[in-house]
């Protein structure tokens, strides 16, 4: 008529387990404007998201031409762009290459859900900080501080 299971754990107190934080591994964060550029919509407010956690003033884009027509208003201030790779129209490395004939130092990241050797293959550009999908939060902070140092 049925089963039963007798589960016998001991009673011992636990360890005390101290756990270190890698440094490294903890976020930074910033002030700095971004513009999120993700065709996805749940993508794009979950990077959202997690950027402004971080303290960024964030701006959202659901295209390269969204992006574009942004950029185009000199009162708008982008310190850097986080664009996903692939999106329909106009790719992220389309648009990379466009921001920066206008701009060399414009700071970029790109982001994508293929592996990075695959990305870095796509995106042509060897000096862009690269995000894989999904992201974690210290990767994304981390790839923006790069792209921001390397612009500076």
């Amino acid at each position: 008529q049925g089963t039963t299971f007798t589960i016998l754990l001991p009673a011992v107190p636990a360890p005390a387990i101290q756990i270190r934080k890698d440094a490294s591994q903890t976020p930074v964060g910033g002030s700095e404007h971004i513009l999120l550029v993700e065709d996805e919509a749940p993508v794009r407010e979950m990077a959202h998201q997690m950027l402004e956690h971080l303290g960024y003033a964030v701006v959202d884009a659901p295209s390269a031409a969204d992006a574009l027509n942004w950029l185009a208003d000199p009162t708008h201030r982008v310190d850097v762009i986080l664009s996903d790779l692939m999106m329909p129209g106009m790719s992220g490395n389309d648009l990379l290459t466009r921001v920066r004939a206008e701009n060399p130092s414009m700071p970029f990241v790109l982001a994508t859900g293929f592996s990075r050797e695959m990305a870095k293959q796509g995106a042509g550009a060897t000096d862009v900080p690269i995000v894989t999908k999904p992201y974690r939060l210290a990767d994304l902070d981390r790839a923006i501080r790069r792209a921001l140092r390397a612009g500076a």
